[in-house]
């Protein structure tokens, strides 16, 4: 009996100190678990109600686990950063912003979601996000939409995976703080606008599965420094670097076969561009603005143009057709030129002298319009007219070298104010001088 006292009296102390560790906080605390939910940026839980409970890490809380969306909305109330789409095969999902983008800086996309792979960025779907500093797309991505990440200011790198095959109009524009792009190997467009406006944006490298850049794609990129243009390109389009101040020199490689309107416009800091013989196709305004351009090097084998001396003319070398705007010094046209056209000479404001060729008979409208520092003109006895407002405002000119007698002189046709607002020249003819006025 008496040994039978002592094992009930050490069951019962057993239980006992049981009872106390519980009250102390041991394993056997009894919690009382609030009903509201507590978060953080991944995970949920239920905080224990009860005074200086000893339960201080999340992790071991009522509920805890990581967020689960569904239809939006985690089962503690936050709503997603991310939202997915069915696709129509309704074998894949298009990811879009969720009611929770809120301040996210930071957004990884999954690659896949309810079991199916996440394979395109929609339409809009990050647009004007501008907290954004950091996206993470997977290689299950082949598509990014128009305008995915229009004006998301806060961006400042993206890398596109190779997966990705196309990049959606404007899908970049506006990203005023990226900084770098990496472009991977499947892209094979690059849609309109895709990075207009991404002003601090310093270089970006084009790979070889990409066969044509779209109107606009890198217009005011006035941070862009250098732009490798591979020999997949076939075409580049209007106004694709317009606007590209700081961009110093461009090589256009032999499978290019036109470059568009605008192409180059306001590119000041372009200082030499080299156009292959491919190019079938240069709009004359191409290289408008380009203040710093020195020289233009277009293969003498080119299907419709030619160069020399930096003049652009067609392969029959019979008209002119664009000169670079900051020719600097002499220029002599080649006497297979027969024609100047129109403003090809205009606005050349470091242009001095010019020797035209003997074949020219044709000097256009303003083709000499306001530049100011040209102080002598060769022209031949070819020349039958001199159209209007041909040398208007050339306020230095001193000499006419003239290639035929004074009666040649006066029979040349001549369009109102062809010599309005010149210097006081002189016509050196073979048998005389002609003073103006």
């Amino acid at each position: 009996m008496k040994k039978f006292l002592v094992i009930l009296f050490s069951l019962l102390s057993v239980v006992a100190c049981a009872f106390g560790l519980a009250a102390c906080g041991g394993e056997t605390h009894a919690h009382e678990w609030s009903q509201a939910w507590e978060r953080d940026d991944t995970h949920h839980w239920h905080n224990c109600t009860a005074v200086d409970c000893p339960v201080t890490d999340d992790s071991l809380k009522d509920g805890y686990a990581a967020h689960d969306f569904s239809n939006g909305n985690c089962v503690c109330g936050k709503p997603a950063s991310m939202a997915f789409v069915l696709n129509d095969d309704n074998e894949s999902y298009s990811v879009k912003a969720g009611n929770g983008i809120g301040d996210e800086t930071e957004i990884i996309i999954p690659a896949e979601y309810n079991g199916k792979p996440v394979t395109s960025i929609g339409k809009n779907a990050f647009e004007v996000c501008r907290s954004l500093t950091s996206v993470t797309i997977p290689d299950s991505v082949t598509s990014i939409g128009q305008s995915a990440f229009n004006s998301c200011s806060g961006l400042t790198s993206i890398t596109i995976p190779n997966s990705v095959t196309s990049i959606g109009r404007t899908a970049f524009h506006d990203c005023s703080s990226l900084t770098s792009v990496t472009i991977g190997s499947g892209v094979t467009s690059i849609g309109e606008y895709a990075f207009n406006s991404c002003s601090s944006l310093t270089s970006v490298t084009i790979p070889d599965s990409v066969t044509s850049i779209s109107e606009y794609a890198f217009r005011y990129c006035s941070s862009l420094t250098s732009v490798t243009i591979p020999d997949s390109i076939t075409s580049i389009g209007q106004s694709v670097f317009e606007g590209c101040s700081s961009l110093t020199s461009v090589t256009i490689p032999n499978s290019v076969a036109s470059i568009g309107e605008d192409a180059f416009k306001g590119c000041s800091g372009l200082t030499s561009i080299t156009i292959p013989d491919s190019v079938t196709s240069i709009d004359n305004s191409s290289f408008s603005g380009c203040s710093s351009l020195e020289s233009i090097t277009v293969n003498e084998n080119n299907a419709h143009y030619a160069s020399q001396d930096g003049i652009l003319y067609n392969k029959e070398k019979t008209q002119i057709i664009h000169v670079p705007e900051a020719i600097i010094g002499a220029i002599t046209i080649p006497d297979s030129v027969t024609i100047i056209d129109g403003i090809a000479f205009m606005d050349r404001v470091g242009l001095t002298k010019i020797v035209i060729g003997n074949s020219v008979t044709y000097i256009g409208m303003n083709a000499f319009y306001d530049c100011v520092s040209l102080t002598s003109v060769t022209i031949p006895n070819s020349v039958t007219c001199i159209y209007y407002q041909a040398f208007y405002g050339c306020s230095s000119l001193a000499r006419i070298i003239y290639d035929g007698t004074i009666a040649q002189w006066n029979a040349i046709e001549k369009g109102n104010y062809w010599n309005e607002n010149t210097g006081n020249y002189t016509v050196h003819c073979i048998d005389g001088d002609i003073v103006k006025g």
